[in-house]
């Protein structure tokens, strides 16, 4: 199973973590968003990514936590975030 961005519209990074917050389009052009436990080999893959203008696979990059269809993830979900993985939402 592959999970792919077509479109990344936001990234962040909880350094202390690894943990990845994404925001973007799929490869259906839906919004959704995808936190990710990410390894250091998948901090670099980002990168290339982004220099290539490729799709992103997400399960390259590390351990899918949660992930979600919409803009931004709900209020519950952002709690579930912070209380389990202690992910500081901006």
């Amino acid at each position: 199973m592959a999970i792919h961005l077509s479109h990344l519209q936001k990234l962040q990074l909880q350094s202390k973590d690894g943990i990845l917050f994404t925001q973007g389009r799929d490869t259906n052009d839906r919004e959704c968003f995808v936190y990710i436990r990410v390894t250091r080999a998948g901090l670099n893959k980002v990168s290339d990514y982004q220099r290539a203008g490729q799709r992103m696979n997400l399960l390259d990059l590390g351990e899918v936590l949660m992930a979600g269809f919409g803009q931004e993830p709900s209020v519950m979900v952002k709690q579930h975030m912070e209380q389990k993985y202690n992910f500081a939402h901006p």
